[in-house]
């Protein structure tokens, strides 16, 4: 039930998608039932969560990936799509439910293979489900909207994944989260927010190459742009809707690589915030790091959360190639080149 080759998507699982995905009602609803049948076998605490956030491009998938196998884990999967609200009660009516013994290629064409039990993000869609979030142009920080109400079901929710693969710490990839840190932080128990960036200069070619990408595929398969927006995924492509941290009013427009350049000004001069503040719970990482010592960056990862391991082997490339004949703003690039340079000094 994953959009891993779109192109022979079967017919009734895009109405089934649709039907659970395009209502918050429905997503309410499965949510309420889950909690009836299951919050009775939750004990009463807290697991640990690990929230891995920032903006896209950055490596937070291939860590999601390698974080998942070591085992420690609970998080969503493909095999839990389209009720992702109800983890616990889907995985026992599930009869679609298979396992992909050929892992394909994701829509994005960077090497990463998924199958049915590949983690992927879909926590926003229980954010969805609860907020009510409609399609707008732009999507900004509004902590007030959310209630002590929705806290409590974020909290279950986390509880519920947790117990869907025998208790394990919470792991969630959503870079919708940056504009929900200081929420996540406050109200969250035990947990670690790791933000993720990269080489300015990389990160926004391969947001801006996506984007161009996804346009393609979206005018060729609306069903692909209907589903990345029940998804909440607004990254690039056609539904591209920028997270505001702050005022902006890029130049540039986004089939141009320095729109990208100066989105990614926009929101990690405002992350970086966390970094100067000192906080304990909020850790930097870079994709350059990541890729050069991914053995012992996970070793670091994991010892945030008191896990202590020896001999971890893992493997993490890098497939993107790039141009250097891009048409770049010199002075926006300065910016954000130092911003990187200001940031690595606060990773992990």
């Amino acid at each position: 039930m994953s959009l891993s080759n779109n192109y022979n998507y079967p017919f009734f699982s895009r109405i089934l998608h649709k039907l659970a995905l395009g209502s918050s009602e429905i997503l309410d609803l499965f949510f309420k039932i889950e909690k009836k049948l299951f919050l009775k076998k939750i004990k009463n605490h807290q697991p640990k969560s690990l929230f891995i956030t920032g903006l896209a491009r950055s490596g937070s998938t291939i860590l999601l990936k390698s974080l998942n196998e070591t085992g420690f884990f609970a998080t969503l999967k493909y095999k839990d799509m389209p009720f992702i609200t109800a983890p616990n009660l889907w995985s026992k009516i599930n009869f679609f439910k298979k396992k992909i013994i050929n892992r394909k290629e994701r829509i994005h064409k960077d090497g990463i293979k998924i199958d049915e039990e590949s983690p992927e993000a879909f926590e926003e869609i229980f954010w969805k489900s609860q907020l009510n979030t409609l399609l707008s142009k732009k999507i900004s920080i509004k902590n007030d909207i959310y209630t002590k109400n929705i806290i409590k079901n974020f909290k279950y929710f986390i509880n519920l994944v947790s117990l869907k693969e025998n208790n394990k710490i919470y792991l969630s990839k959503n870079n919708s989260n940056i504009l929900r840190i200081k929420i996540l932080d406050k109200k969250i128990k035990k947990k670690k927010i790791l933000i993720l960036f990269r080489n300015p200069i990389n990160q926004c070619f391969s947001l801006w190459k996506q984007h161009i990408n996804l346009i393609k595929l979206q005018k060729e398969d609306k069903f692909i742009l209907d589903y990345m927006n029940m998804l909440c995924h607004y990254e690039f492509g056609l539904g591209h809707q920028p997270l505001l941290l702050s005022d902006f009013k890029p130049i540039s427009d986004p089939l141009e690589v320095n729109y990208w350049i100066e989105y990614w000004l926009m929101i990690y001069s405002n992350l970086v915030k966390f970094a100067k503040n000192n906080n304990q719970d909020v850790i930097f990482l870079s994709y350059e790091t990541l890729t050069k010592s991914p053995e012992l960056t996970i070793v670091k990862i994991l010892k945030t959360l008191d896990i202590d391991i020896k001999n971890y082997r893992n493997e993490i490339y890098n497939k993107e190639s790039f141009s250097n004949s891009l048409n770049l703003n010199k002075h926006i690039v300065l910016k954000a080149n130092r911003l990187y340079e200001e940031m690595k000094k606060y990773e992990i």
